[in-house]
Formats: C-alpha cells, structure tokens, sequence
C-alpha cells in the first residue's frame, strides 16, 4: 500500500507552519501570514507561497513541505522528519515506496474553561500521542465548513479566562492562598488533595496580561516546572535577547510572577527540590506528595518575588564570538527602530496626528510613508484626542492620497479612547510617587497580544499619562512602560506629544521633564516652516519634520513635507519663494539647536567675530552638514532680528563676556 501524503498534510501543516490565519482559511485550504500569502490545499494536499511566487522551495506537496521549512531533502529526509514526528515508515513487499500510517489521536482529557456565572467559553482537549488543541461550542453564526461534529477548533475572539474561574473566586473570597501552575492535569491534581489552583489555556508563554485582574489582593503562590534549555530545529539552544538560555516551564513562572506584581497582595515562587528534566508538581504528586508536604514546601522553599527577585545575569563578551550579530529591526529604516519607543511632538495643529495616522495605513496597505520604505504588517492606532467621526474623515482623505480604498485598511484597528470615561493610562500611587498602570492599560495590552500589530500609536501623551511630566522618576516609568509592551509584543510604539510654548519657541519641541527625551530612543519634532521677521508663517502648508534624537542611527535630515488634499507629502521644492525659505527655515533650525547643544556642553558661542564666533564654530561642527559660514551668519542675523536668539551678558562685573542664547529656553525640573 503506498503512502498517501495528501492525507497527511493538515497535520505536517499545523506541525511546521502552526495554526493557519482564522480570518483568511476556510475547511478546504488553509492560509498563513498577515495577508494569507502562503496557502495550503487540504483537499490536494499542496501548497503554494504566493509572496515567493511558487517555484522550487516554494510549492510542492507534502514532502516539498518539509523540505523547505527543515532544509532537508524532498525524499529520504523528507520520510526520516516523518518518523521522528510521530508519522511511523514501514517497508512493504510492493516495491520500495515508503508506507505511512498516522497513529490515530484520542482525547484523554477534556479540560471545560467557564466565566463566572459557570458558563462555557470553550474547551482545552488532550490527546495521546500528547498534543493539545482549543475548541468551542459551534453556533448557528458559524461558517459550516468550520464546525466538525458540533465544535469549532478555534478560540478566535473568544474571552480568555483562568482555569476553573468560579473555584477561583470562591477561594479568593475566602481569603485563601491560590497556587498557579501550568497546565490543567497539575490543577485537577492539586483539586484531588484539595488544595485551590489554577493555570491559563495554551501552556507556557501564553499567560494573559489580563489575568491579573482576577487576583486582585490576592496570596499567589506560583510553581514553576523543571524544564531543560530549550533548543532551536537546528539543535541549537534557544537563547533570550540577553543571552540567557529560554528554560520554557521557569521562564513562564516568572512571567506570571511578574504580571501579578502590584495587583496580588503576596506573590511566591516554587521550585519544588528534586524534580526530573521536565518535571512539574504532578511528578511530585505521584512520587508521594500530599497538601501538607506542599504547605511544608512553601513555608521553606518559596521566597516572595520582588523586581528584584530575578538571577542578576551576566554574559562573557567572549561570548559573541563568532556569532552572527543580529539584525537591527526598522520599522522605518533609520527614523523608526522596532520594539522601542518613538516620540514625534508638535503644537495643536501641525498634523501630527495625520502624519502619525498616515504612518499607520502605509504599514497595512504596503505603501510608502514620506518615501521612506515601511514595515508591512497589521496596526493599532489609540486616539485618546479625534473622535471616530474626525478620523474617518482623515483616512478618507488618507487611502485618497495612498490611491487605495478603505477596505484595503483592514488590518488598522481604530481604538477611539476619547469614548472611554478616563483615558489614562498610567497614574500615581496613592501612597508613593511610582506610576501605577490602571484597568485601562491591561486592556490596551490585551488587545495588542490579541492583533499582534507592528506598530502601535498612543495619541497624545497628555491624555494617557496621569503623571506630573515634570517628573524624572514617572516620566521614565511612563516611557519604560511603553518600551515593555514594545519588547513583549514585538513591535515599534510612536507616541505622539505636544511640546510646551517655550519648547516650541526653542526648537526643541519638548515639554516637561528632560527624562522623555533621555528615554526614548529616537525623537522628531514637526513644525510649521517660518521665515523673516516675528517669524512669520511662509505657507501654512509646508511642513518641517526634524529628528531630534537617534540612538541607533545617525541623525536625519530635516524632511520638508507640504499638506495637500488631506495628506502630507514630500515637498518637492517645485515654488522657488517655497525652496528658499524652506532652505533658510532649515539653517535657523540648525543655528538654534547648536545653540543649545553648546549650552547643555557648557560653551558659549559670540554673535561677534572672535575664537568662539558662532558662524565660525558652528561651520566646522557636523551637526551643521557641511553648511556654509556665510549661511549660518544670514541664520544669525535673521534670528537676531525675529527675536528668536539674543546677546546675554554673563560673568563677574569684572569680567563681562557676551553670549548667544535661545529666548524662552525651556527650564526643566525633574
């Protein structure tokens, strides 16, 4: 009997390419990525990688399958990964064709996820060979082909909850400890010895940032499992960014510890003392474990977990050696880094919001933003300012200008946070000085886990920090709070502010505390372009974007950009009145920011001819790109006469020396 590959696919598929695009597939043919570009026929037992064009590598069966995404060969290694998955080979007296036969799966265990009220919300099943899949009830709603034998295998938008709610919240009623492990079997053991557990679906690294919410003052004890490294397809250790080997069962127990920081009234780690590789409490629990061992074991063995509580790590530079070093991730090359924070300010009316909300449908829609390349994926934009009304006008005017319709907008989720009674997002203490994230905040993290976007707006920072922006200390919570989410859910945030008068008089589009611009790793500043005396508006169309800050590149060139029909654009210089002065524009900026950069530095720089003459200096500095000392004496001359920079006196009544500053420098406390 030969082997039926086409029978084998859906299986092979889940194995290396993991569940398929809910929203995109159907019974009959599977699609994978953001856009489906990868499909799978289920009936054929084919597939095809439309992004790749089919081709070698590209489209093939079953085996062809396997080739591509193990890098073995279509044949022989092809059967070998067969065998080693669960698929057994067998010779036959027909010839030399390979025979497979799949072990059928039977479910061992039905683990029932209910809300409060102890009604279902879907279903964890367990099967032998060991594997696990997530099901719900079907409803009258449900596409047909989706439903097999009542159930539908999916928990796309369905409420994620812990395991066993109802018994949770009776036992945190009761003011009793709760322990959280793993998975479900470790929770219906520890039921039988009657102590109150519980676990999230899905297994390790699937813990819900909105769980918390369920353990509120509450006493968390968390046991961890005793999981080996971890290792890559290739039998390489999988490593975390730091260098630290990815311990699946460890790692996740610390995750959950973390998560309950500030919410549970105690949180405890256990690791129980000699378990096997890939042990866990059930282990235990079979070797002769009871409740009061357990007790015992908790009172000597679990510390309280703090900020602190984690191994201060340290990795050899030696380390690196020979190691490909990792790609620094864009979302827009050098302007925009991913899994960071991005700050881009300007006044009320500068169209922040719109270059922002254009950013956020160049990224779905696969376009260009400013002439820049994007990276493409799907998008969330958080407005806390526009009702949902304004930014429909604005993407109509939008996917205008990108020629698209709005139904190619698709993967952008609007959240419109101006509906919400509080905006907030993160806000002080009661009692000490440290932000504290609030209900709000869980829920924006928990619908960025769900849509796993690459990019993340906040608009503005106003609405959504409860702090005092003066502050040092909660401006960087603010900030490393953003930066968390970026991290964990891999994606680039930009977060859009409104500089203070002063910020916007000195150029330097701040606002508040210094520390927003120390944390953030890259900055822009947009403001309008202003020529000749009292600094009066050229066009109220034009546009400049100016980087203020670049960790991880070197800073860009200012970006001239015009408002027309809706959207911004390039501005292409095509009036010369317009080039002219956008030229000059772009040289009084410079002047102003060197001002201020030698100030921070503790130098002065004359308006008169002398060693420290600020056409001269400023002329031989890189940060001045090869401008002209001519062109940043008329810069001078030009801001003298605006107002915008004038002579101070400075020094001992013995000594007096003039300086240039910069009127109505923003003084910073924090």
């Amino acid at each position: 009997m030969a082997i039926d590959f086409a029978s084998l696919m859906p299986d092979v598929a889940r194995e290396l390419l993991g569940e398929p695009n809910a929203r995109l597939s159907s019974a009959k043919k599977w699609r994978y990525g953001t856009h489906g570009s990868l499909s799978v026929d289920l009936v054929k037992g084919t597939w095809y990688d439309n992004e790749a064009g089919g081709g070698p590598g590209a489209e093939g069966g079953v085996r062809d399958l396997i080739a591509a995404k193990t890098g073995t060969n279509a044949n022989g290694g092809a059967t070998e990964w067969l065998k080693q998955h669960g698929f057994p080979i067998e010779d036959t007296d027909t010839g030399d064709r390979d025979v497979a036969r799949r072990d059928p799966r039977r479910i061992v265990a039905e683990y029932e996820y209910l809300d409060e009220m102890g009604m279902s919300l879907f279903q964890v099943v367990r099967f032998e060979p060991k594997d696990f899949r997530q099901r719900r009830k079907a409803l009258p709603t449900d596409d047909p082909g989706a439903v097999k034998n009542g159930w539908v295998w999916s928990v796309k938008g369905v409420r994620l909850v812990p395991y066993k709610l109802p018994e949770l919240i009776e036992t945190l009623s009761q003011d009793r400890p709760v322990y959280i492990v793993e998975g479900e079997k470790d929770v219906e053991n520890l039921a039988k010895l009657g102590v109150p557990a519980t676990s999230g679906p899905m297994g390790a690294g699937k813990w819900q940032p909105g769980f918390k919410q369920y353990f509120e003052g509450a006493d968390v004890i968390v046991i961890e499992d005793n999981d080996p490294p971890a290792k890559n397809p290739d039998g390489t250790p999988k490593v975390h960014p730091d260098g630290r080997p990815v311990l699946p069962g460890q790692d996740h127990a610390r995750d959950v510890c973390n998560s309950l920081l500030g919410t549970a009234k105690r949180v405890r780690l256990l690791s129980i003392p000699g378990l096997p590789p890939k042990g866990d409490v059930s282990d235990w629990i079979n070797a002769g474990g009871d409740a009061i061992g357990l007790y015992k074991l908790v009172e000597s063995e679990a510390g309280d977990w703090s900020p602190s509580s984690a191994t201060l790590r340290s990795v050899s530079a030696a380390s690196f050696d020979g190691v490909p070093v990792p790609p620094r991730l864009w979302h827009v090359q050098d302007l925009i880094p991913v899994e960071t924070v991005t700050s881009l300010s300007g006044d009320g009316d500068a169209g922040k919001s719109l270059l922002a909300m254009q950013l956020a449908a160049a990224t779905v829609a696969q376009r260009m933003w400013l002439g820049r390349e994007v990276r493409s994926g799907r998008a969330i934009y958080f407005s806390a300012e526009d009702d949902i009304n304004e930014i429909h006008r604005r993407l109509v005017d939008i996917a205008r200008g990108m020629d698209i319709k709005l139904a190619d907008l698709q993967d952008l989720r609007i959240v419109p946070l101006s509906e919400e009674a509080d905006t907030v997002l993160a806000a002080p203490d009661d009692k000490s000085d440290l932000l504290k994230p609030t209900p709000l905040w869980h829920r924006v993290e928990a619908l960025v886990a769900e849509w796993r976007p690459v990019l993340v707006v906040f608009d503005p920072r106003a609405d959504l920090f409860g702090g005092n922006e003066i502050s040092r200390l909660q401006s960087r919570q603010f900030i490393a709070m953003l930066r968390g989410l970026a991290l964990r859910h891999h994606t680039a945030v930009l977060l859009l502010d409104h500089p203070s008068v002063s910020g916007i008089t000195s150029g330097s589009g701040l606002s508040g505390s210094t520390a927003w611009h120390n944390s953030v790793r890259s900055r822009f500043f947009l403001e309008r372009v202003v020529t000749g005396a009292h600094a009066a508006e050229l066009d109220g169309n034009r546009r400049t974007l100016t980087s203020k800050k670049a960790n991880y590149a070197k800073r860009a060139d200012n970006i001239l950009i015009q408002w027309r029909a809706g959207v911004f654009e390039l501005d292409d210089g095509s009036k010369n009145e317009g080039a002219t002065a956008s030229r000059d524009t772009l040289h009084d900026l410079m002047f102003i920011n060197l001002i201020e950069k030698y100030r921070i530095e503790g130098r002065s720089v004359s308006a008169t001819p002398s060693a420290n003459y600020a056409p001269a200096v400023f002329a031989k500095d890189s940060d001045s790109q090869g401008v002209s000392k001519q062109s940043l004496l008329a810069a001078m001359n030009r801001l003298l006469h605006a107002g915008r920079i004038r002579i101070e006196e400075f020094g001992p009544p013995s000594k007096r020396q003039r300086r240039l500053v910069v009127v109505n420098v923003e003084q910073f406390n924090g």
